[in-house]
């Protein structure tokens, strides 16, 4: 069942603007893009936008930039003979994807619209940028408030959200599903360990893997998965796997698949922990940031964060060690 949309003005006028760009007849083919930080709304935003009846028929929709490279998509739009009008939305496309794709586009004039989705900020000087708004306070308490939650507890818990609605749906499942936490200091009580463990017994070992795994990836703002960036992630498993000998590269890409099943990672090539509060509740503390260089690829960089001692959790020492052990596993052959 799809979650309620909740908008507040900011929404309205994304959805305005968005719709406007769409409507625009131009003698050259309309490429829009829509960015905004993971777990925002972006997605329903633009579905949102695209509801709109001389709007929806034209609409296909692809959850990556792959579905349309290396599909039968593009050789159909890119035929002759084809007078097919199109809206072509592409999410999880970055910079280079997004080109890519706009290059075989950008000429077949007026009848395709292409807009493309991405939660990194990357500069373009040719394609229009629309920036997806955070939800005001307000419309978050609401969506807690759905869960039947009373409006002063929603807004109350409201502050944890940081404008995300996908974080308010979080929080107000888990305060319907545990109402003993209703009139506890939000600070106290760690939904996102519950969210992570997914009905799961906390002590079974899967449980412990998947957050395991899941606080040593959230060190990185995104790492690569599949190839050609794949050995950032065999780095990051043989990381964790000095540790916890029990998770073996492929019980690490298990547990990173499941993850992406549940939308804890998304990403194509490369992955990213979502929504960004959830990197707050599997390693709170003090951030900094930094960029190494590796095998596979030229920079990663990083965002780590220290969190006081946990069960499941190393030693902060043992945990700076494995930490500065995976500048060197970069660079083994």
């Amino acid at each position: 069942m799809q979650n309620s949309f909740q908008t507040g003005e900011a929404q309205k006028e994304f959805i305005a603007k968005l719709q406007a760009a769409l409507r625009d007849s131009t003698t050259t083919a309309g490429h829009i893009h829509v960015h905004g930080e993971a777990g925002i709304g972006k997605t329903r935003l633009v579905l949102e936008a695209t509801r709109a009846p001389d709007l929806a028929s034209l609409v296909l929709y692809a959850g990556s930039p792959a579905e349309i490279l290396q599909g039968d998509l593009m050789n159909a739009l890119l035929q002759e003979d084809n007078n097919l009008t199109v809206l072509l939305v592409a999410d999880e496309t970055n910079r280079e994807a997004r080109t890519r794709i706009w290059d075989k586009l950008k000429f077949r004039g007026p009848r395709i619209r292409l807009v493309t989705i991405y939660n990194e900020w990357e500069t373009s000087s040719e394609i229009p940028v629309l920036n997806a708004p955070l939800l005001a306070r307000e419309e978050i308490a609401r969506i807690i408030e759905s869960y039947n939650i009373p409006m002063d507890q929603a807004e109350r818990w409201a502050e944890l959200c940081s404008g995300s609605p996908r974080v308010a749906h979080v929080i107000g499942l888990n305060l319907r599903n545990n109402p003993e936490d209703l009139l506890k200091p939000p600070e106290t009580v760690n939904i996102w360990h519950r969210y992570v463990f997914a009905g799961d017994d906390p002590n079974s070992a899967a449980a412990q893997d998947r957050l395991i795994v899941l606080r040593y990836v959230a060190l990185f703002k995104r790492f690569g998965f599949e190839e050609p960036v794949m050995a950032e992630a065999m780095a990051i498993a043989k990381l964790i796997q000095t540790g916890f000998p029990q998770i073996t590269w492929p019980k690490f890409q298990t547990v990173i698949t499941e993850l992406k099943q549940r939308r804890i990672l998304q990403g194509e090539t490369t992955l990213y922990v979502t929504p960004k509060a959830l990197i707050g509740g599997t390693a709170i503390g003090r951030a900094f940031s930094t960029t190494i260089s590796g095998t596979g690829a030229s920079r990663i960089s990083r965002r780590f964060s220290w969190t006081g001692a946990r069960p499941l959790e190393p030693t902060r020492a043992a945990f700076s060690q494995r930490i500065c052990a995976l500048h060197p596993l970069l660079f083994e052959s």
